[in-house]
């Protein structure tokens, strides 16, 4: 009994201890398991920290992100918005440029537009000058020939008024005998020596006075037709005439021959006379090789003005200018018609029988002539006289000698 009691104790103990064991392996497993529930329980907490600081950062991430693209769109709007400025700026500028452009080019079409109307209004201008010019031109041709025709007429009237008779021989049996002369000048049947070759003609100072009177009047007439200063002016006064050189201011009185100084004096101014008349040829553009000849040089001057004769002119003289005595010099021609040329100087001799009083009224018909109670020549017949201002006589076709 006692065995058994002893036995079941013991079973007890072991059951005892076992349970104890037990116990205390459960104890600490419980330990151990909540340890691990609580390391759990903190893990997760840490985990879930973890996750939140991760997920705070992936929100703060995104949201950086979003800032991020939000700012990108910002710059590039802003880019977008300072190009499409620029553009607006560019347009704006190439706008006014374009306006400023067209305005100037307005104002250029404007002026061009003016100055072509300008350019008309001056070409009309111009036209019509150069038809007022050239209806100008043609009066004063016409009216320059007119006064050329007066002029030779004028200077044939005056041939006709004074006889020139040029190298005669001297008749030491004749009256004539008295001067020293071997050839003999006359004008108007006076006779004039030569300018070195006063000596010996105080016998004949009334006719030598006489001749060089005869010759003032000639040159200074010529003067006055031609309209022609004398380098030497003179006065025409019978048996008185007068010379004046301008340059030492001295008047030389051709009146007296007798003494030396009379003599002298005489000469000094005959010599002035042969230069005006030597200035006369030198200004038709003739030459003078004896300048002491006064009444040969006098007599072919004045028949060369008078269409006498023809002659090729040695020094150029301005011919067209009717101011110019070179003017009534006549040129020779080639292939002239002498019966055209005596045709023309038959015209002229008759018109110089006629008044000298002749009128043209213009007016677009080219014939029409004014009445006047003169003589009445139509343009084309006046032309026609204008022409033999240019023509040879035919009875005189050759130099004097």
């Amino acid at each position: 009994m006692g065995l058994k009691i002893s036995s079941s104790s013991t079973s007890v103990a072991s059951n005892l201890s076992r349970g104890s064991s037990l116990q205390l392996t459960t104890e600490a497993s419980f330990t151990k398991l909540k340890n691990l529930i609580l390391n759990s329980q903190e893990q997760q907490e840490a985990i879930n920290e973890k996750k939140r600081q991760i997920d705070e950062i992936i929100r703060e991430t995104s949201n950086f992100e979003d800032e991020a693209k939000i700012e990108a769109k910002r710059v590039e709007i802003g880019a977008h918005r300072n190009r499409y400025d620029q553009k607006l700026y560019n347009i704006r500028v190439m706008t006014q440029a374009r306006d400023e452009l067209l305005r100037k080019g307005e104002e250029r079409e404007a002026e061009i537009a003016r100055i072509e109307s300008e350019g008309d209004d001056l070409e009309q201008q111009i036209s019509e000058g150069e038809r007022r010019i050239a209806v100008i031109r043609n009066i004063v041709k016409d009216r320059g020939e007119e006064l050329v025709l007066r002029r030779r007429c004028m200077i044939r009237d005056l041939i006709n008024l004074y006889h020139f008779d040029i190298d005669w021989k001297a008749n030491p049996k004749a009256k004539r005998s008295m001067c020293s002369c071997f050839t003999l000048d006359f004008v108007n049947s006076v006779h004039l020596p030569y300018t070195n070759c006063l000596i010996g003609h105080s016998n004949v100072e009334n006719e030598v006075v006489a001749a060089v009177s005869h010759v003032v009047h000639i040159v200074s007439i010529l003067a006055t037709i031609l309209d022609h200063p004398l380098r030497y002016p003179v006065t025409f006064k019978p048996s008185m005439s007068t010379v004046t050189d301008n340059f030492t201011g001295q008047l030389f009185t051709l009146s007296k021959l007798r003494s030396r100084s009379e003599r002298e004096n005489f000469e000094k101014g005959l010599m002035l006379i042969g230069k005006n008349v030597s200035q006369i040829r030198s200004d038709c553009g003739l030459p003078c090789p004896k300048p002491e000849r006064i009444l040969y040089n006098l007599k072919e001057i004045l028949g060369h003005l008078a269409g006498h004769y023809r002659i090729t002119p040695k020094h150029h003289r301005p011919s067209h200018n009717v101011c110019s005595p070179s003017s009534m010099i006549l040129v020779p021609k080639l292939e002239v018609n002498p019966s055209l040329e005596e045709a023309i100087d038959d015209v002229l001799d008759k018109t110089l029988q006629l008044s000298y009083g002749v009128r043209w009224r213009e007016s677009g018909h080219q014939d029409t002539a004014e009445v006047t109670g003169s003589v009445v020549l139509s343009p084309s017949k006046r032309k026609a006289l204008c022409v033999s201002t240019y023509s040879a006589s035919s009875q005189n076709s050759t130099s004097p000698s």
